[in-house]
Formats: C-alpha cells, sequence, structure tokens
C-alpha cells in the first residue's frame, strides 16, 4: 500500500499514484448528467499534470484499477494528439489513448464567438447566447435576457442545473446584499 488514503481516510489506495497527484474517491458518488438523469457509483479520481481521470466501478478499490488503466494507457502513448470533441473551454482528448487534458487548446480559436463583440471565449453563457469576460451580463441582465428568451418561446437555461445554480447565486447574493 501506498500509505494515501481517499474516502475520509477510510480506503487505502493501492497504486502508486504521482505524488503531486490530487486524489479523491467515495463509495457513492452522486453524478449528474446535463439532461437530467443520475445515478450512484463507486468512484476514484486522479487529478495531476493538467489532466482528469475517474474511475467508476462497484468499490473504490475497483474504480481505482479502473481509473489505473487509463493513467497506464495514457503514460504508454506514443504522443498526444488532442482534438476538441466538442469543448470550447481550450480541453480536449488524445486521440490515441483519451487522455482527457485541460488548456491544449487556444480558446480564441475554439471557442464561440461573444454575442457583443464576436470574439471567440467561453466565458459564459445566458439563455443560449455566449458573452467574453468583457462582456458578461450582470445578474439583473441575466433576468432579463432568460424572460426575453421565456417570450420567444426559447428555453431561458442551457441545462436543469442552471436554473438551481442561479437560483442559489441570487439568494447568495441578495443575503450579502441585505448584510451590507
Amino acid at each position: 500500500m501506498t500509505g494515501r488514503t481517499v474516502d475520509h481516510g477510510r480506503s487505502e489506495v493501492a497504486r502508486p499514484w504521482p505524488q503531486d497527484a490530487h486524489l479523491s474517491g467515495g463509495s457513492r458518488g452522486l453524478v449528474l448528467r446535463r439532461y437530467g438523469d443520475r445515478y450512484r457509483t463507486a468512484f476514484f479520481e486522479a487529478s495531476y499534470a493538467g489532466t482528469f481521470l475517474r474511475g467508476e466501478a462497484e468499490t473504490i478499490a475497483e474504480a481505482e484499477e479502473a481509473a489505473w488503466a487509463k493513467h497506464t494507457r495514457a503514460a504508454g502513448c506514443p504522443g498526444h494528439e488532442y482534438e476538441t470533441r466538442g469543448y470550447t473551454n481550450g480541453a480536449g482528448f488524445c486521440r490515441h489513448c483519451d487522455r482527457f487534458a485541460s488548456g491544449v487548446f487556444d480558446v480564441r480559436t475554439v471557442g464561440i464567438p461573444c454575442t457583443e463583440c464576436g470574439e471567440r471565449t467561453n466565458w459564459t453563457r445566458v439563455a443560449g447566447q455566449m458573452f467574453c469576460r468583457e462582456h458578461d451580463p450582470d445578474r439583473h441582465e441575466r433576468a432579463r435576457l432568460r424572460e426575453q428568451a421565456r417570450a420567444q418561446g426559447r428555453e431561458p437555461y442551457d441545462g436543469p442545473l442552471d436554473e438551481l445554480l442561479d437560483e442559489l447565486l441570487a439568494a447568495m447574493l441578495d443575503a450579502d446584499e441585505e448584510e451590507r
């Protein structure tokens, strides 16, 4: 064993992961998917050197083995060549070993054009429109854009969790304003 643990110290790590790797794992991880379905699973995650690996299985130990298989496949890759596979945030996957890595593409090349200025970005999306950092709408403008989308018969949120997160953020900001 390596002396490292996951799941709040309840599960020992079996494989010799890089020392700088952030490791996490659990026996009942909740996976939320973009369009509402979800499931629970044992999982093991390793994040290091710009990559993120995740294994899922019946047990944490089996999930670690699944993540380790991804790690060894990536370590044995003859040369990473990345493709976006639809990501617009600069991340990509190696076409040979399937390694995920962040920052392998320039967002100014693969991003979505800002609604206001046309600069390619992945800063924020509101009611189906993309905005760069400079043109990021404040929360009142976001609410107006969502109301406009509703009036036009369009979906005002870009995913099932967006509305919940937006309401949570608004409540936190309102509480901050009340404290001042």
